[in-house]
Parts: structure tokens; sequence; C-alpha cells
């Protein structure tokens, strides 16, 4: 007779796609704003947002703030977690 065994299920991060392999190969340069990696990477504001929200659930990157002195939101600024 065959026992019925537990798997041992072993945590699997998530492959990130190419695009956000091309964001995090953006961000080892530096901190970014959403409208920046817009102007370097020629794609739409909310692909980047979308693909940005991903890497920070998986704890790829995070998200700070910056005021600009200015009145007004502050700058939202993206960088890599790795980086610190």
């Amino acid at each position: 007779m065959i026992k019925n065994e537990k798997k041992s299920e072993s945590y699997k991060a998530p492959i990130p796609s190419i695009l956000q392999c091309v964001i995090i190969d953006v961000l080892k340069r530096g901190s970014m704003t959403r409208k920046e990696m817009v102007r370097e990477l020629k794609i739409p504001r909310t692909t980047i947002y979308d693909n940005l929200n991903v890497l920070e659930k998986i704890k790829i990157v995070k998200k700070s703030t910056k005021n600009t002195g200015q009145i007004g939101r502050p700058e939202i600024y993206w960088s890599l977690i790795l980086e610190e």
C-alpha cells in the first residue's frame, strides 16, 4: 500500500516578466519617478505603474516620497530594495 505523504511545499518566488526585468535594470542606475521611466522606456505610464506594483508586492522595489518644497503632491520615487 502507498502511504499518503504530505508533499513538502516550498515557496517559489514569481519570475519577473521581461518588462519587469527592464524596469529593474533601469532602477539599478538609481531611484526614478514614474514620469522619468515613461520618458526613458517609451512605455505607457499605466503599464509601468502596474508592473511597479507587482514588483513592490514581491518586495523587489519600494516607493518613497520626496517633498519638492512646492505646493502640491510630493514626488514619488521608485527604487530597488536590494540597492540599500
